[in-house]
């Protein structure tokens, strides 16, 4: 999340962060994404239950996908992971905050973001995206503390000038209003750099893995449009829940069932032509009561 501020002992300088996710979960826009239940636990609870979540939130990412496989074993350099990248999609990383923060006490997040992942219907290929080559803006000032498996050379190259924008349709309103504008160009890490670092363990890439780059924000100082946040998911934007969203007079500082939320994205491209990447839309409906979840018995049938 490159709008949050870190000190200088923050791991987030020298790992990069990741979630697992599960490729069930990934949905082509514009599908629909029900309210997952999870275990956490409410104000007053003595004890974690399993209920739905109260804190959907969205996230404003874009992802890519692995073309040539990287095999078991192999560690490969930032700059010639860039020849693993087949194309880049937008994406919604849908997230569960209250099953989050139970979850990554002590361990670490798990269903709280692999219930719904939404991607745009289109796939950038790396060669559509050559005239929004730019370098990471906020590097090479701690270039001295990057690890050696994640150095790169070639800086000024190395990412994207991509501009995202996220908007919230509420429930009963009938039209989705701007909330959030905020560029690529702002994140820490290169798309290299997180393709070297996930394969860095040797565990090998597949034809097809989706890899996403993290929550697109952008920092105050980066960014001085002050018409639109500048972050790029709810839990940024109201300070984990504590404020309401206070732009176009969204109100709320969740996701409400019968939402809908749309990103966008643009890229320059040759003689003043913008590149796209499609709407990635989902509408929010209300969980699967727990009392009437399927389970599934060891011959595949429902009981």
């Amino acid at each position: 999340m490159s709008g949050m501020s870190f000190n200088s002992e923050n791991n987030f300088y020298y790992s990069p962060m990741a979630y697992t996710a599960r490729c069930s979960s990934v949905v082509p826009s514009p599908t629909p994404i029900v309210r997952p239940n999870g275990m956490y636990k409410s104000s007053g609870d003595s004890l974690p239950q399993f209920q739905p979540t109260r804190k959907l939130d969205y996230e404003l990412e874009l992802a890519f996908f692995i073309s040539n496989p990287v095999p078991s074993g192999t560690i490969v350099s930032p700059e010639s992971a860039e020849e693993h990248i087949f194309g880049y999609v937008l994406m919604n990383d849908w997230s569960a905050r209250d099953i989050q923060m139970y979850e990554s006490l002590p361990v670490g997040p798990l269903n709280c973001k692999a219930f719904g992942t939404t991607i745009s219907p289109w796939v950038v290929m790396p060669e559509a995206l050559a005239h929004a080559r730019t370098e990471p803006r906020n590097q090479r000032a701690r270039k001295d503390q990057i690890p050696a498996h994640l150095k790169q050379d070639n800086l000024s190259q190395s990412t994207y000038e991509i501009t995202c924008h996220a908007f919230l349709q509420r429930s009963g309103s009938e039209v989705a209003k701007p909330v959030s504008t905020s560029s690529t160009a702002h994140m820490f890490w290169s798309p290299g750099q997180l393709l070297a670092h996930r394969a860095s363990t040797g565990c090998g890439l597949l034809t097809g893995e989706l890899i996403g780059l993290g929550t697109v924000s952008s920092p105050e100082e980066l960014w001085p449009d002050k018409s639109l946040e500048r972050r790029g998911c709810l839990f940024e934007i109201t300070n984990d829940g504590k404020e309401d969203v206070n732009i176009n007079d969204i109100g709320g500082r969740w996701l409400e069932d019968g939402d809908i939320v749309v990103l966008e994205a643009w890229a320059p491209g040759d003689d003043g032509v913008k590149i796209g990447f499609g709407k990635v839309s989902g509408r929010v409906l209300p969980e699967t009561s727990s009392s009437m979840l399927k389970t599934t018995n060891k011959n595949g049938t429902h009981i």
